[in-house]
């Protein structure tokens, strides 16, 4: 179980780092919905501060430690970092889809 969390953590660190280099060409929720290069980057640094965030704590575990305030602080900021840039993106497809329509049905009438 403990090598599992840890290949979690290290595949949310390496998911994260395209999007935070890349953002333009980075498979991610908020750029596939039409989110801009910051959403991008915002939810790569999110991803990245999970996976060392899950990497450390599991560590800290196996060693016998007791993780450090730097672990909390990164999963206190990481957490709603990745719900904020994903919510932020599904808002602004939501919005260009609503736009589109109404621009539709008014060349219509």
């Amino acid at each position: 179980m403990d090598v599992l969390v840890l290949a979690v953590g290290v595949g949310c660190a390496w998911q994260g780092w395209r999007p935070m280099l890349l953002p333009r060409r980075s498979p991610t929720p908020t750029h596939r919905s039409a989110g801009s290069a910051w959403m991008a980057r915002a939810w790569g640094l999110g991803m990245v501060l999970t996976g060392f965030s899950l990497t450390a704590m599991k560590i800290f575990e196996v060693v016998g430690g007791c993780p450090d305030w730097p672990v909390t602080l990164m999963v206190w900021v990481s957490g709603p970092l990745v719900l904020a840039t994903t919510l932020a993106g599904v808002v602004t497809r939501w919005g260009e889809r609503g736009r589109g329509r109404a621009g539709d049905e008014r060349r219509q009438t």
